[in-house]
């Protein structure tokens, strides 16, 4: 299995085209209770931009992009 993956981040809320980025970042290393996807496609919806914009606030950062995709587990 890979060590790093891709993902598209923000570590800023504003406007999409300016703050999405495209990333490498390391593999989440599995905790019991949890379970590890590979994604091979994902959608944004309206809760995605809201988050974007910072009207739904996150404790995590920096934020991955996309609560709906279709995956693989592994």
């Amino acid at each position: 299995m890979a060590d790093v993956q891709k993902a598209w981040m923000y570590k800023e809320y504003g406007n999409s085209q300016e703050v999405l980025k495209l990333e490498q970042i390391d593999v989440p290393e599995i905790k019991p209770h949890e379970v590890l996807v590979k994604v091979h496609a994902a959608g944004l919806n309206p809760a995605d931009f809201k988050r974007g914009y910072g009207f739904i606030k996150s404790l995590d950062s920096p934020l991955p992009v996309s609560i709906a995709f279709a995956a693989q587990l592994l």
